[in-house]
């Protein structure tokens, strides 16, 4: 008959734990400091160990919670778990982001139209470098879109050292539209000048209306829904973003996160096209995602509103992924 074991932690779980305290936090605060490009590669091992420290936390949660049955099951399985899965979330370095295709409904006139998303790239991180978003750009281009969207948290260095990173998003030819999230006013500087000179429509609580096939698109975008945080001048005003006289045909808002769906008290739209979340990037961090936003990846209808979130094209911190993906989002209207 099997007994109650209490498993004592392993030492292994214990150094994890007794290293990352340490190499977490000086790897985070490293990076906002003038050495971060001298010490990339070391806070980048930081970041590694900040996911394995999340992915071992994660099975020594679900080792105490088999501690509490009556079974006896070694805790050496945690190790080889912790080991096979991070290794394993470490596979989007070499992937990169992959093209994800949706159908969607629409009207007539918006038929064969193919609108691609990326979100949060957070280029400026230790492995996210120019290279790198030539590597998104090539594959945009590959994807052949109509329009092409970004959603937010572009960027995640200082604006001198980042800013000539952004030279490929130049080669993007078709119409292209940006909102900033909430890492752009993290980082400081100026970037919506940055990506207007890049050739895109910058969308601060403002809208572009397209022409096609004798009818109107209008394409709306807001700052981050905390910007009055971070510039006490600044504001996100989705209904203002999306007001207009002239008379559309189907109304797209971008909008870095899900819940700015809340902020529009007068004016709706169609589809609300956003990021933020990486789709809780590290299972399983999602849950606590949920916690703040009304969805954490893909499609939901809120107020009658087509939501959808985005996982991400980038990463933050850990390069790691584990059941979320990098994604380049193609939407195909049918």
């Amino acid at each position: 008959m099997a007994t109650l074991s209490y498993s004592t932690p392993p030492m292994w779980l214990g150094v994890t734990i007794a290293v990352g305290a340490v190499f977490m936090p000086g790897s985070l605060m490293l990076s906002m400091t003038s050495l971060r490009e001298r010490l990339r590669y070391v806070i980048l091992a930081g970041y590694i160990w900040m996911g394995v420290f999340f992915i071992a936390f994660f099975f020594a949660f679900i080792q105490m919670m088999i501690s509490l049955l009556p079974l006896e099951i070694h805790s050496s399985w945690m190790l080889w778990a912790t080991l096979v899965i991070s290794i394993w979330s470490l596979r989007i370095n070499i992937l990169g982001p992959q093209i994800v295709n949706h159908k969607l409904k629409g009207p007539d006139f918006l038929r064969g139209l193919r609108v691609l998303q990326i979100s949060d790239l957070h280029v400026g991180m230790p492995n996210l470098r120019q290279t790198w978003l030539q590597t998104v750009v090539d594959r945009i281009k590959t994807a052949a879109p109509d329009l092409v969207m970004i959603t937010g948290d572009l960027v995640d260095a200082p604006f001198d050292e980042t800013s000539p990173l952004l030279d490929p998003l130049s080669q993007i030819t078709a119409p292209k539209f940006y909102v900033t999230g909430n890492h752009e006013y993290i980082r400081g500087g100026d970037w919506e000048a940055r990506l207007h000179n890049l050739g895109f429509h910058v969308l601060h609580n403002s809208h572009e209306v397209i022409e096609r096939n004798s009818e109107k698109l209008l394409i709306a975008g807001v700052p981050d829904q905390r910007v009055n945080g971070f510039r006490t001048n600044l504001e996100s005003n989705p209904d203002k973003a999306l007001k207009t006289s002239e008379n559309v045909g189907y109304k797209i808002l971008l909008a870095h996160e899900p819940s700015s769906v809340f902020d529009l008290t007068v004016e709706k739209c169609d589809l609300l096209l956003s990021g933020h979340t990486h789709g809780g990037q590290i299972f399983p961090f999602g849950i606590f995602v949920r916690m703040q936003q009304p969805v954490v990846s893909g499609f939901k209808k809120i107020n009658g509103i087509n939501v959808f979130a985005h996982q991400g094209t980038g990463f933050w911190g850990p390069p790691m992924r584990w059941f979320t993906r990098c994604e380049i989002v193609v939407f195909e209207f049918i």
